[in-house]
């Protein structure tokens, strides 16, 4: 069942190693400092690396007006549910809410971000469509409007210096 907390806002997600990683470095990298294996949809080679990563961008999530029963219906094969509430492969997940407003020069909407990559003829590299927006470049930190970490079916908002520990 998909959280109310994540409905009509755009996110990143990620795991709370490389969070810590995002505050060290005070921006969302495109390429951060971890081995491909680490990193979603790699292991079929550069060639097929997902569509955001190809555009050097970084992978927002977009659930605005999000209906899962409806967006199930209309894209089958979509994985959303591997990285909500929580990353299949881990065992908690921080969540970044993003002030679009802040970032609104390098923001692709998932609308546009999916014409774009029809457009571009791009079928080799994953995308989740709707759903899956991209900020090109580094996001700052200062675009954060709230942390959220989702650990053992419960959520905490984060806060501060809880950010790294």
């Amino acid at each position: 069942m998909f959280p109310n907390l994540l409905q009509d806002s755009v996110w990143h997600t990620t795991s709370v190693e490389r969070f810590n990683g995002i505050i060290l470095a005070g921006s969302i990298l495109p390429e951060p400092p971890i081995d491909d294996s680490e990193r979603w949809g790699t292991a079929c080679g550069k060639e097929m690396y997902p569509y955001v990563r190809r555009l050097g961008g970084v992978s927002l999530f977009d659930f605005t007006g999000f209906d899962e029963v409806k967006y199930g219906e209309m894209f089958p094969v979509s994985n959303w549910s591997a990285f909500v509430p929580c990353c299949s492969k881990w065992d908690e997940s921080i969540w970044i809410k993003i002030n679009t407003n802040a970032i609104q020069e390098n923001f692709i909407d998932g609308v546009a971000l999916l014409n774009r990559w029809k457009k571009e003829g791009s079928y080799q590299n994953r995308i989740m469509p709707r759903i899956e927006s991209a900020h090109i470049g580094p996001l700052p930190s200062s675009a954060f409007l709230d942390v959220f970490k989702y650990s053992g079916g419960k959520w905490q908002k984060l806060n501060g210096p809880s950010y790294v520990r």
